[in-house]
């Protein structure tokens, strides 16, 4: 069996998740991580894969990542990322996967987060506009945490996104070793 499973919804609509697909675990977590939570219980169940993805229990690896501590599979690997209203989750039994949703802020210096984290090449590239910046970042993100490696890798001044297509849907796959 082979699944990833992206969803995204606005942080409201996930709401209505909760008393179905929330779990008792979760209430230690901010409103928008039981959210994130029970939308991937939610979309794991809609598979037909993952009929125990109902009561799964969230706990974080020592590296920091999210990891379902009891599933009836143990190759799942998942991610979760929430800014603004909008609140996603990804699932892969393919191996570790990142996902991360950015939501802008006016007030950030973009041009100085680009100087201080992305590698030359993303330098350049964010200067095609605030989207530019937000594919690079979001996708710097997504890779840390599908490494495990966290901020230290968002902000280490390498090219990881560099290239790619200008829009639509962006997939990156890294070596173990990054």
């Amino acid at each position: 069996m082979s699944v990833i499973i992206i969803h995204i919804t606005g942080f409201k609509t996930g709401l209505r998740l909760l008393p179905s697909w929330g779990h008792p675990t979760d209430l230690a977590m901010s409103q928008a991580g039981q959210v994130a939570r029970a939308l991937l219980r939610y979309a794991a169940t809609a598979t037909e894969k993952f009929p125990d993805a109902v009561n799964w229990v969230f706990s974080r690896s020592p590296s920091g990542q999210p990891q379902v501590e009891n599933a009836e599979s143990r190759s799942i690997w998942i991610s979760f990322s929430h800014s603004g209203d909008w609140i996603g989750c990804g699932l892969s039994t393919r191996g570790p996967i990142g996902i991360d949703i950015e939501t802008h802020k006016s007030d950030r210096n973009l041009v100085e987060i680009a100087k201080l984290g992305f590698g030359p090449g993303e330098q350049q590239r964010s200067q095609n506009g605030i989207d530019e910046f937000y594919r690079i970042w979001t996708s710097r993100e997504a890779i840390a945490k599908a490494t495990g490696i966290g901020m230290v890798q968002v902000t280490d001044g390498r090219d990881y996104a560099a290239a790619g297509p200008m829009s639509g849907g962006w997939r990156i796959e890294t070596p173990n070793q990054v």
